[in-house]
């Protein structure tokens, strides 16, 4: 599963498929190059009703990193790992967004 399939463009079959509110009270922070760019992913984490920051806070829940290891060397990951932060792969964003929206759906 990867956001190759969940594109700004087809943003509402998500919205039908009931997950506009999934990410709601969660804050992420983004780092590295994803499949989308920054402002889309951003847009994506905003229409599912979470918030997106530009940077590593102590109300940062989550820091999404491209796959691979080269954004290990970065800063916003130094201080994720400083802080506790629960830090998770693009593909683990999405299966986050997907699995809560399917428990809301089944609670709904």
């Amino acid at each position: 599963m990867s956001l190759d399939n969940i594109t700004v463009t087809n943003l509402e079959k998500a919205v039908d498929w009931g997950c506009v509110r999934s990410l709601a009270g969660r804050t992420f922070c983004l780092t590295g190059a994803m499949s989308l760019t920054r402002t889309d992913m951003e847009r994506v984490i905003k229409a599912l009703g979470g918030e997106a920051q530009d940077a590593v806070r102590a109300s940062t829940d989550y820091l999404i990193v491209p796959e691979g290891n080269e954004f290990r060397k970065g800063s916003k990951y130094n201080q994720a790992v400083a802080q506790g932060k629960l830090i998770i792969s693009e593909e683990e964003f999405v299966e986050l967004f997907m699995k809560t929206s399917e428990e809301l759906l089944a609670v709904g």
